[in-house]
């Protein structure tokens, strides 16, 4: 398929995910064309209006000329091989009427070849209260079926569930949501009491031939082939397009989507892309790079024994005024912020050097000392780290080092070969309150852990997506190591938020390396409680975590397709016997009957029932304030 997009990286996103947003204004800009919209509609406009709505037609082209020349420097600088289909202002004005449902865009050419793009820019701040961009990721792909006139209401019978599914954008001036004309998409009304501005234009690649179906009876469509300039000069009152050249008739069901439909196809599209997507390497070794893309974690040597050494020292000297009595923690949520900004300049220092022959085109962004004391309470159950970059274009890793040799008796890390590649939900702040979409199956992933037995100094290298845990520390000695979190050097990090009251709701801000050692978990936990938002960071954009109701056959079914996982039947036999419970959840104590000899079984909550897995998951992310690092 032939693509418009100069930058590659940019292309394959939007081929993948069906939109992309990027800056393409500087202010200079956004004030010229700001003031050719009060030019041209000086009385402004009602409800949601677009400038294609004008019914003089050599008016209307005549605006579209003036916006594409204004247009024509950024879009030389961004697109390749294009047409220009026409340019327009679409105006959003306060109040009700201006709510446009989720639809798709018309097809306008043959998409089996071709993609046509319309580029929609900004020209004011775009947000929640303002009606900006409503977008469904994946979804220019889940329906092959043709779109035009009279054909707008076939998602209207899911309109209200749609929300759930969709990203709404937060945008700034100058900014542009770039899409695929089939995703689905829409927008709220306007709230406040100023319109939001924005100019969009249409583009294709400069062979395609442009195409338009008029909706005629008996569920079919009359295919019209259409000059370039068709969709700004054509009359917009529904009828067939007097100069067009009719191609043929093409049938259709014209029956409307229904919700189930929906979703198994974004979940089918969304699942294949995902499944083909590679982040750029971040290994300099291809081998090393291969392997951690299929498996989502390897294991390298890094210290030597000075280093261990050093830094297991400078732990022990520092005073430690955050340790309770659950057994696993973290310097990250120590009070003081001078002792984690000590620690992430010690840990920087000391393994920076030994990562940069390793990796290429990498930046750290947080640091801490990760302790599992000894016990049986401290058992770390499967998990997913937090989203800290945006996952359909970059990853985030983990960099964890034992500061001793660490085995399954002294809380070595586990992981799930290939779990990184399958569940690919948004993982939100703050712990307990915002919960893990996998905690409800916590039980059904420990027995596909593989335990990694590691030498001290050894570094093992995880995606934040790849599934952990780590067995209890029984050795006696609290287990010491270190870690920090990599991603690509020009990722944008983020914070995802879970909105308060609103459980499934997550907002996403653009954050710096000084978000995670000031924003602890007891911060935003506290924010969180009151019904707070962090208002001094930049949201992008807010989303919705939902994923499929899985079975504990159909998460058994999905986890074994990772390479080389395996039943870990000794790990399950030794944790039921630490905690005195059978495989089937009864507990082994006994107990005399009442006057008799007998002993009977008692059938007593197992310990994944006394300590509940989202609990244990919770708490175990309340201790890692910002970064789970086993």
């Amino acid at each position: 398929m032939q693509k418009v997009l100069i930058g590659e990286r940019e292309a394959e996103k939007f081929s993948r995910m069906g939109f992309l947003r990027k800056k393409l204004l500087g202010a200079d800009a956004v004030s010229t064309l700001t003031g050719l919209y009060h030019q041209y509609f000086p009385d402004g406009s009602k409800d949601f209006y677009s400038s294609t709505f004008l019914s003089d037609i050599t008016a209307k082209k005549e605006l579209s000329d003036r916006l594409v020349q204004e247009l024509d420097p950024v879009i030389r600088e961004s697109f390749q091989d294009y047409k220009i289909l026409g340019a327009q202002f679409l105006i959003k004005n306060p109040g009700d009427g201006g709510l446009l449902p989720f639809h798709q865009d018309w097809t306008i050419v043959d998409e089996e070849k071709h993609r046509s793009v319309t580029v929609w820019i900004s020209l004011n701040e775009a947000n929640e209260q303002n009606g900006t961009i409503k977008v469904i990721p994946y979804s220019h792909e889940f329906s092959s079926a043709k779109r035009g006139p009279g054909n707008f209401d076939a998602l209207a019978d899911i309109q209200n569930v749609l929300e759930k599914y969709s990203h709404s954008l937060s945008m700034e001036a100058g900014e542009a949501f770039i899409f695929d004309q089939a995703i689905v998409h829409g927008s709220g009304i306007n709230s406040t009491e100023l319109p939001r501005i924005a100019v969009a234009f249409g583009l294709v690649h400069k062979d395609a031939e442009l195409v338009f179906y008029h909706r005629a009876a008996n569920d079919t469509f009359e295919q019209y082939q259409v000059p370039d300039d068709f969709f700004i000069t054509f009359p917009n009152d529904g009828s067939a397009p007097p100069e067009g050249k009719l191609l043929g008739i093409v049938s259709q069901d014209f029956t409307r989507v229904s919700l189930d439909d929906f979703i198994k196809g974004i979940e089918v599209t969304s699942c294949n892309q995902m499944k083909k997507f590679t982040p750029t390497p971040l290994f300099r070794d291809v081998e090393v790079q291969q392997k951690f893309d299929r498996d989502g974690f390897v294991r390298i040597p890094l210290l030597n024994e000075k280093e261990v050494d050093e830094l297991k020292d400078y732990y022990l000297s520092l005073h430690h005024d955050h340790i309770k009595d659950y057994g696993f923690h973290i310097s990250l949520e120590n009070n003081s912020e001078d002792y984690r900004n000590g620690i992430f300049k010690k840990l920087f220092e000391t393994i920076m050097p030994k990562l940069d022959p390793l990796l290429v085109n990498y930046k750290t962004f947080t640091a801490s000392y990760v302790i599992k004391e000894a016990g049986l309470q401290n058992i770390v159950p499967p998990h997913q780290d937090w989203n800290f970059v945006d996952e359909t274009e970059f990853c985030s890793a983990t960099v964890w080092i034992p500061l001793m040799d660490v085995n399954k008796n002294n809380g070595a890390l586990g992981v799930i070969p290939g779990s990184h590649r399958i569940f690919n939900y948004p993982r939100a702040s703050p712990s307990p309150q915002a919960k893990s979409l996998l905690s409800d199956h916590v039980f059904n992933l420990f027995p596909y852990v593989k335990v990694v037995e590691m030498k001290a100094g050894e570094a093992l290298i995880f995606n934040n997506k790849t599934i952990h845990a780590s067995p209890p520390n029984i050795s006696g000695l609290s287990r010491i190591a270190a870690g920090i979190g990599i991603t690509h050097e020009e990722a944008q990090l983020r914070h995802y938020y879970q909105q308060p009251g609103i459980e499934e709701k997550i907002e996403v801000y653009e954050v710096d390396s000084s978000f995670f050692p000031h924003y602890n978990n007891a911060r935003m936990s506290s924010m969180y409680d009151k019904g707070e938002k962090p208002k001094e960071l930049k949201k992008i954009e807010h989303l919705y975590k939902i994923a499929p109701n899985y079975s504990k056959e159909e998460i058994t079914e999905l986890v074994l397709s990772g390479p080389g996982v395996v039943y870990n039947g000794d790990l399950m036999h030794e944790l039921a016997e630490m905690y005195n419970y059978n495989l089937d959840g009864t507990s082994k104590e006994k107990k005399k009957e009442e006057g008799g000899g007998a002993t009977i079984a008692v059938k007593k909550p197992g310990f994944f029932k006394v300590y509940t897995p989202s609990n244990i998951l919770a708490e175990i992310k309340h201790r890692m304030s910002k970064k789970p690092i086993d």
